[in-house]
């Protein structure tokens, strides 16, 4: 039985419809609906960890942004 935090979770709801639409309409394609819950989990997860953690220095954030966008690190330079 959900808990009522559960239903403010926007990951807990995503799954839900996903749940009710592959049962409901398993004929549909559910690519969008599977990309949200999986952005809305690791929005989730990214939120605790942070919120556990010692406050991140603007290095350590810059790195962390790098990460999110999927760029790679900058080569390093050696002579």
């Amino acid at each position: 039985m959900p808990r009522p935090d559960d239903c403010k979770n926007p990951a807990f709801v995503l799954n839900g419809k996903l749940g009710a639409a592959r049962r409901y309409r398993p004929d549909e394609d559910h690519t969008e609906l599977e990309r949200e819950v999986k952005l809305a989990n690791l929005a989730d997860y990214v939120k605790r960890v942070v919120d556990e953690a010692p406050p991140l220095t603007g290095a350590q954030r810059a790195e962390l942004a790098r990460i999110l966008r999927g760029s790679k690190p900058p080569a390093s330079r050696s002579a």
